[in-house]
């Protein structure tokens, strides 16, 4: 139960540090969502962020901002049991902010959480340098 608890708190916290990440880099009518996730990604790592976007957009998927791509996206992500309290998935809904907002900070994580799995790939490509075999050497043809 201990540990439940410690895992709960975390959670909260990352849905807290997710509403101040994009209150804190919302300006101009401009969500820097690259600085945005990236606090938060640092800060809690992918799972529990993961998790906490994607509980936040199951709950709010009769809101029309909320992209489509990301509703989908939502539901592919494996949900833990909440232990019989059905409020504590509603707590972690990250709120207070414009879910237009949200929305945009959500694309922005999915693509940063995929990028490893390509980018390790290229990372990979680069330190391996392919096998070179030696030219064949060219036949000569007769002089005319």
């Amino acid at each position: 139960m201990a540990q439940y608890r410690a895992s709960l708190q975390a959670s909260l916290a990352c849905k807290e540090a997710t509403r101040q990440a994009i209150s804190a880099h919302y300006g101009d009518n401009r969500l820097n969502t690259e600085a945005a996730v990236k606090e938060v990604l640092e800060q809690f790592g992918p799972e529990r962020m993961q998790y906490i976007l994607a509980n936040t957009v199951l709950k709010k998927e009769h809101d029309g901002r909320i992209s489509r791509d990301n509703k989908a996206w939502a539901k592919t992500i494996p949900m833990p049991e909440d232990g019989g309290d059905p409020r504590h998935s509603y707590a972690l809904v990250v709120d207070k902010v414009n879910p237009g907002l949200t929305d945009l900070f959500v694309k922005q994580a999915r693509k940063v959480l995929q990028a490893p799995e390509k980018g390790s790939v290229l990372e990979k490509l680069k330190q391996e340098p392919p096998e070179r075999r030696p030219a064949a050497p060219k036949k000569r043809e007769p002089e005319r």
